[in-house]
């Protein structure tokens, strides 16, 4: 039940012919999404709330991570107006 199917190994191939650059999105989401099943199988039975805490708790750093490293390449656009708009955005739906 592992792994790329044969259909889809000949996708990834044809995607990497026909644009001459290698699918990073179309990888980057296989591996992403079958990394999240492993976690998810990894943690067992348990309860919802627990299980999405965990999950929370495990991705929390990896998405700040981002953020900081985006920030620092100038990508992140909405620190460019100031830190009164971070606080009133991350004030927003409470």
């Amino acid at each position: 039940m592992g792994g790329l199917r044969p259909r889809w190994w000949w996708l990834l191939w044809y995607l990497w012919w026909v644009t001459a650059e290698f699918p990073w999105i179309a990888v980057g989401l296989a591996f992403s999404f079958g990394l999240y099943g492993l976690v998810k199988k990894g943690l067992g039975q348990m309860p919802a709330l627990t299980r999405l805490t965990l999950e929370t708790l495990w991705v929390t750093p990896l998405a700040v991570g981002l953020l900081i490293w985006i920030a620092l390449t100038d990508g992140l656009v909405v620190t460019s107006e100031g830190a009164g708009l971070i606080v009133l955005m991350s004030l927003a739906e409470w």
